[in-house]
């Protein structure tokens, strides 16, 4: 399940809420003329889902799924359908269990979620359009905001709660992972770059080469950061030119291979004219980082997130294990 059942945004509750079929025991049989979307594709301990709850799943996961006209890319469609297919069941299993434990949601809290909604809309028609067209009614919008904060409710008790770490585990994991917290070798790189074209010709090899050199010594005159990036504003013919050539800090790897030159070139020093298949560059290194252990102080936020994410993601799945193991699931 993703992070939406710890921080639903109100567009996707909007957008997300399971249909009313999904709130009632599924029938035993379906008209005949009962349309495509109103087809049940899964039952869950008796409630049935339909593919119209199918179909908001996939929207979640396919961001672009309106704008393709309720389609999906035929390629990609089987593993979006699967996705979706698991996180509807999962969220059902939760909303059940949540029912089961008799969890309760104030009617503030309800209020509280319903007004963060409103304030998302332009005008007050606009939200009530928006509940017609998506719950049919405001008695059963507010069903769907309770159902939702009872499953976050749930899954904050159950896998987010006992996923966080304290000051103690958190040191801990980083002493023994502490590789994953090594600064890579980096330098902070600067650039003048006079391209050619792809397929480019002898001369207009030539052209760009003759540029960088007429431009050379100016830039080993450059002292400054800020002398060689207003030249880099000047003279680049690359993107980086916005950037008065500037690349912040780049880690050793991360370079086109004749541009690793840079790590063999001293704070404060300019390279010559380096060749590479886009064109030629003047470098220039405003500093060096060799490669460094992190102190736990400065990866702490990172420790942290690293540890809670994998801690989240195995509790996750044996949470809805636990569920899945003593529920009926049926597909028709």
């Amino acid at each position: 399940m993703t992070n939406r059942l710890t921080s639903l945004s109100v567009v996707v509750l909007l957008l997300g809420g399971a249909s009313p079929a999904a709130q009632a025991p599924a029938r035993a049989a379906m008209p005949a003329h009962v349309s495509p979307a109103e087809r049940t594709v899964v039952r869950v301990n008796g409630v049935g889902l339909t593919e119209r709850d199918l179909r908001r799943e996939m929207e979640e996961l396919f961001p672009y799924y309106r704008i393709h006209g309720g389609r999906v890319p035929a390629a990609a469609e089987p593993e979006i359908r699967q996705k979706a297919f698991d996180r509807l069941v999962l969220s059902e299993l939760l909303y059940q269990e949540a029912q089961r434990r008799k969890l309760q949601i104030s009617p503030v809290a309800v209020e509280a979620r319903i007004e963060k909604v409103r304030r998302q809309f332009p005008s007050p028609a606009a939200f009530e359009n928006a509940i017609q067209e998506q719950f049919g009614s405001q008695a059963e919008f507010h069903r769907q905001v309770r159902r939702t904060l009872l499953v976050e409710t749930l899954w904050e008790q159950e896998v987010v709660r006992p996923s966080r770490v304290t000051e103690v585990q958190a040191r801990r994991f980083y002493k023994q992972n502490s590789k994953r917290y090594m600064r890579p070798e980096s330098v902070w790189l600067q650039t003048i770059t006079f391209q050619f074209p792809e397929g480019a010709t002898e001369s207009e090899r030539r052209f760009a080469r003759n540029r960088a050199e007429e431009v050379l010594p100016q830039a080993q005159a450059a002292k400054t950061f800020e002398a060689f990036g207003a030249l880099a504003e000047r003279f680049s013919s690359d993107d980086w030119r916005v950037m008065r050539g500037d690349h912040g800090w780049v880690h050793r790897g991360t370079l086109e291979p004749e541009l690793e030159l840079a790590f063999r070139t001293k704070p404060g020093e300019i390279s010559g004219i380096v060749a590479s298949h886009a064109g030629f560059h003047i470098l220039r290194v405003n500093g060096y980082r060799p490669e460094t252990l992190l102190r736990y102080e400065e990866a702490r936020a990172a420790v942290r997130k690293s540890y809670e994410d994998e801690r989240l993601q195995k509790r996750r799945q044996q949470f809805e294990q636990e569920l899945r193991s003593k529920s009926r699931i049926e597909k028709p």
